[in-house]
């Protein structure tokens, strides 16, 4: 019995050094992995808080679709990508507009050449704004994260924006800015993880998702032919709402506003429209201008853009991805120049 005890003992210490030799140096580094659970590509060690190893692995990239041939808006400001990967003309540590938002927000696209900081820098003539746009970011965490890390200060508004088809990421907006939520949560459980065996969890995530996005077990969007082009599109439908959703996030923006102006914090909602509610004579009408309108009676500041992007889908999105373009982002920068000067909210 004592011998078999003592070589179960040794395969059992045999199998488990691996994931503790893989503890002792994240405990070592304090598990200094990424950021935010949206960029599943950088690894870089950044200083600041001990991170939660275990990533969002429900998070899966969309892959674009064609993106060759799409419309280019030329513009003299180079893009650049700070440590944390956001896309912006420049540095801005004090913005006087904070840009908080998803992968429409983010600038790092094949065919932009000029983002929307720079835009909105451009029409105000400062550097005044700065993006924290990036997938599944919207709403207030990444925003406390980088305020705890000393890597931003507070600005005088905050530009909130969310795609159409994922407003329920806003249910609980207003606990993330009570609760000071961050993207990532400090993780403490390394000894836990040496008897568990949960040191290489995260290995080969980029891989799996590929593996998933291959076999069509997760969807990539859809495709139609409108006009002699094939369009493609993420649901093939609009969004739909019922209204006692739509009156719960009002009510959310309502505290969140509330929280924010008791920080001397304005804040502005923006919706990027699904591309399917651009063509309501193929897919019907969205909830979009309804939640619009109920934004308005609540006192939030809101601005629509479907109507003008409306105008011409095609030339406001891309025809091989789900998402807008420069031209769109060009529109939606002097839609906010005009409302922020007409509402004063600079100045309040």
């Amino acid at each position: 019995m004592k011998k078999f005890l003592c070589r179960f003992l040794v395969v059992l210490l045999a199998a488990l050094t691996p994931n503790i030799l893989m503890g002792l140096y994240r405990l070592k580094v304090r598990d200094k992995l990424l950021p935010f659970t949206f960029n599943l590509n950088n690894d870089s060690m950044i200083p600041g808080l001990p991170h939660k190893s275990k990533r969002d692995t429900s998070y899966v990239d969309v892959v674009p679709g064609d993106l060759s041939g799409e419309p280019l808006i030329e513009h003299p400001a180079l893009l650049i990508e700070d440590k944390y990967r956001f896309v912006n003309e420049q540095p801005n540590p004090s913005p006087e507009i904070l840009l908080c938002g998803d992968s429409f927000f983010r600038s790092k696209r094949d065919n932009v050449s000029s983002g929307l900081q720079a835009r909105i820098n451009e029409l105000f003539n400062r550097n005044i704004s700065y993006s924290l746009g990036g997938a599944f970011c919207s709403g207030f965490k990444v925003y406390n994260e980088l305020l705890k890390l000393g890597e931003i200060s507070p600005p005088k508004i905050i530009v909130l924006e969310v795609v159409e088809r994922n407003l329920g990421a806003w249910k609980n907006l207003s606990l993330q800015l009570i609760n000071n939520e961050t993207k990532t949560v400090p993780y403490k459980y390394y000894g836990l993880d040496f008897l568990i065996g949960n040191n290489f969890r995260d290995i080969n995530i980029e891989w799996h998702k590929n593996v998933l996005l291959r076999i069509g077990r997760i969807s990539n969007g859809n495709s139609k032919v409108i006009n002699g082009k094939k369009i493609h599109f993420m649901n093939n439908k609009v969004t739909l709402y019922e209204r006692k959703f739509l009156d719960g996030i009002v009510r959310e923006l309502q505290k969140t506003r509330d929280i924010l102006k008791g920080r001397h914090i304005e804040l502005v909602v923006i919706i990027a429209p699904d591309k399917e509610t651009l063509y309501p004579e193929i897919f019907g009408i969205s909830s979009l201008d309804t939640f619009h309108d109920l934004m308005s009676k609540a006192g939030i500041h809101n601005i629509n853009l479907r109507s003008e992007l409306s105008r011409d889908p095609a030339h406001f999105y891309f025809n091989g991805d789900s998402h807008w373009n420069s031209y769109a982002t060009n529109i939606l920068a002097i839609e906010l120049k005009k409302y922020v000067t007409d509402n004063k909210l600079l100045s309040k």
